[in-house]
């Protein structure tokens, strides 16, 4: 948590946010924003799904203490596409149902472009770690 404080929070509210989202969407009386409401049906359960599924899959990546740092990393990296698919289509779809919506399409893409470099942090650190396991077996 210390380690990745804003992941993991923006990671939280991805998921509370997602979640109320499929409450709405199976009928349970939950107040959402009015760009969420707009959502088409369709729309509102892949951003709910592909959220709940990421943003969990990130916080048990980040948390995950177990021997192997890899598992960590992929579990990481699959909830990372899974948020960057939600907050990514949500950011679009906003932008599209109500273009003047800047502050709630703009910021929701930011944090999508967060994931993405998340995502690419993961990746390069993977790649440095399996050199440095290559390098010093070697000796």
């Amino acid at each position: 948590m210390l380690a990745h404080p804003y992941e993991v929070l923006i990671a939280l509210s991805g998921l509370i946010a997602c979640a109320a989202l499929l409450a709405v969407e199976v009928g349970v009386p939950v107040s959402i924003s009015p760009t969420m409401q707009a959502l088409p049906s369709t729309v509102a359960w892949l951003v709910g799904l592909s959220g709940v599924l990421g943003n969990t899959l990130i916080i048990l990546g980040v948390f995950d203490d177990g021997e192997d740092l890899m598992r960590g990393w992929m579990l990481e990296r699959v909830g990372l596409i899974g948020a960057i698919t939600s907050w990514g289509t949500y950011s679009l779809s906003v932008a599209t149902v109500h273009p003047g919506s800047v502050i709630s399409y703009g910021l929701t893409l930011c944090i999508a472009l967060a994931h993405t470099v998340r995502l690419a942090a993961t990746l390069r650190e993977e790649a440095s770690t399996r050199r440095a396991i290559r390098t010093h077996g070697a000796q």
